[in-house]
């Protein structure tokens, strides 16, 4: 039985959308190995906080494997369980911030404005390129902390890296981060 844990307005529109469009027909969604912009699959994740949910209000889910990295950023608005069950906690160390503004401007709904007491860079403190995004997932992931669970997802691709030789001399060669339609846990 699935426990369905994230939907955000927009996106259950988009889903709803996607679905009527026939996403097989139109070949729109792919396996993580692919390259298609959206992704769905059933994994084993760790979830948490990204940096620090009071502040950012971002849910993130990170997942590794043999060869890939994954990590999925949403926003807590958009979260369907009691507060205080989400344990985790995912942080890029020093390209937090930055990485923070880069949610802000990608991830396309549910974020909120940013208050007097919010901790959302309203500057760029750094642009970030390719290898910063990557850099960020990577350590966002490999270092989270939190319950493992399984979960299925329908995401959408906001960046999608490959290393040839891998990636921080890991055997990491796709690192993916995307923003969920929708989260479930089974």
């Amino acid at each position: 039985m699935k426990n369905n844990i994230y939907f955000s307005d927009t996106k259950v529109k988009t889903l709803h959308s996607l679905i009527d469009n026939s996403l097989s027909e139109n070949d729109l969604v792919g396996s993580l190995t692919g390259n298609k912009d959206y992704i769905s699959d059933s994994l084993e994740m760790k979830w948490g906080y990204y940096y620090d949910l009071k502040r950012t209000q971002i849910i993130y889910w990170g997942y590794e494997s043999e060869n890939l990295l994954l990590g999925l950023a949403g926003s807590e608005h958009n979260l369907n369980v009691e507060k205080g069950k989400v344990q985790g906690r995912a942080f890029s160390h020093s390209l937090a911030l930055a990485m923070t503004n880069w949610f802000y401007r990608n991830i396309e709904d549910g974020l909120p404005n940013p208050t007097k007491d919010s901790f959302i860079p309203t500057k760029d403190y750094k642009k970030m390129d390719e290898y910063d995004i990557a850099n960020a997932v990577y350590l966002a992931t490999n270092q989270m902390s939190g319950e493992t669970l399984r979960f299925q997802f329908l995401a959408k691709v906001l960046h999608r890296s490959y290393w040839k030789e891998g990636y921080r001399d890991s055997e990491f060669r796709n690192i993916i981060l995307a923003t969920p339609l929708y989260v479930s846990i089974l």
